[in-house]
């Protein structure tokens, strides 16, 4: 279950994962061990400080930084 319903949005795969491996816990009745649960806490702040970075940097910054006159071709950065 997990597996296949993280992929429904491309930018946050973590946050669709987590509830749905909670419930996949619920449901075969595991109790989930303190680090693990952790973990779960960890990599869903990881996924917001993902999302926002790539918000920001790829798809408000560049008309933010670069304005929203400017030519589209000339408001993709590169590295």
């Amino acid at each position: 279950m997990p597996g296949s319903v993280h992929r429904i949005c491309g930018i946050c795969p973590v946050s669709h994962l987590v509830p749905r491996s909670k419930a996949g816990d619920r449901i075969l009745g595991v109790t989930v061990p303190p680090a693990a649960v952790k973990l779960r806490r960890l990599m869903n702040l990881a996924q917001m400080c993902k999302s926002h970075a790539l918000s920001f940097f790829h798809l408000s910054g560049p008309d933010l930084l670069l304005g929203w006159e400017s030519d589209p071709a000339t408001r993709i950065f590169s590295a």
